[in-house]
């Protein structure tokens, strides 16, 4: 799974160490940018390392109610 440049969900809600629901929520925050590969959704790594940059610099992401 290091080696990958884009991940699963799940792939990158274990690599983050939040829920899979959690990963779809910042993406529905607009906190995370995905790609959609026909109906499949995959988060590249390098945005999920841009968003802990910006998380460690904010301290924290709002996720409830955001759909």
């Amino acid at each position: 799974m290091h080696d990958k440049v884009l991940l699963k969900v799940g792939e990158a809600a274990t690599l983050l160490g939040v829920s899979k629901i959690t990963i779809y929520r910042l993406v529905w925050a607009g906190a995370i940018r995905p790609v959609h590969i026909g109906r499949a959704v995959r988060i590249p790594r390098n945005e999920l390392e841009r968003f802990a940059r910006e998380l460690s610099d904010r301290g924290r992401v709002e996720t409830r109610g955001t759909f």
